[in-house]
């Protein structure tokens, strides 16, 4: 019966991941019969996907902006809960006092400064990382069943189905979702968010053999979503600026915290 329950559940996650690689594959097809060739198509789809994600790109970096501010009052709280802790070493109820205090303490500075680490950190993968996938599996599946694809590109990468045997195109993804990592790791100090961002890009260097066996089709929307990412961080950052030096700007709104900050 668990086999039964497991394989069930299995065929309905296949079906609805093949449900949206088809209906990636759809629009695709859709605007390559507009009448553009399939490397414009590609591209064009690209940015029109990254555009509808613009509203949860610019919530993942006011969160990401909100725990920033926060973290000072956060750092002093871990500091005040170590001391704590070194001078209760043999009080366990007092240790267990100490650390409800500073989750109490953790939870009202968050929500004084209206942060929520999970928004931060987790919202830009959940919502890209399936995008990417999708469009992984569409060019695969465009690879096998649209003839003119062999031909929709142009330059020294014509056919798309085909790894880019001039190493360019697989050059030029790695090295630009690299600068892309390496902007925000400069926006975002977040210690986490720092690790995962050198852990990205560790792979990036490390997978770069599988990436050279990637076909130029797939390679043309990684190139094109990672300069949409570098366009739109780079729009993104001078709109802060020009916050910044707005008079009476004081950065993010963080409720109580503008002021004094909360107490842990």
């Amino acid at each position: 019966l668990d086999m039964l329950l497991l394989r069930t559940a299995a065929r309905r996650v296949r079906a609805r991941s093949l449900g949206g690689v088809a209906s990636c594959v759809g629009a695709l097809q859709a605007v390559h019969d507009s009448g553009l060739p399939w490397w414009l198509a590609i591209s064009a789809s690209t940015i029109g996907a990254r555009t509808l994600l613009l509203p949860a790109t610019v919530m993942a970096r006011r969160a990401s902006a909100r725990l920033a501010a926060a973290r000072p009052q956060l750092g002093r709280a871990n500091r005040l809960l170590l001391q704590a802790l070194r001078k209760r070493e043999t009080d366990r109820a007092g240790r267990l006092r100490a650390a409800g205090l500073y989750m109490r303490a953790v939870h009202a500075t968050l929500r004084a400064y209206g942060a929520n680490p999970a928004t931060a950190v987790l919202l830009t993968p959940a919502v890209h990382v399936p995008t990417f996938v999708a469009f992984a599996l569409s060019v695969r599946e465009l690879c096998d069943t649209a003839e003119d694809f062999h031909v929709g590109g142009m330059l020294w990468f014509l056919d798309l189905a085909v790894p880019d045997d001039t190493w360019v195109l697989p050059l030029l993804s790695v090295a630009a979702a690299y600068a892309n990592l390496s902007g925000a790791s400069t926006e975002n100090r977040l210690t986490f968010a720092l690790a995962v961002r050198h852990a990205a890009q560790l792979s990036l260097v490390t997978a770069f053999p599988v990436t050279l066996q990637l076909p130029s089709g797939f390679l043309v929307y990684w190139l094109s979503s990672a300069g949409f990412t570098a366009s739109s961080s780079a729009v993104f950052r001078a709109l802060d600026d020009r916050a910044r030096r707005l008079p009476g700007a004081r950065g993010v709104p963080a409720g109580p915290a503008d002021e004094r900050g909360p107490r842990p």
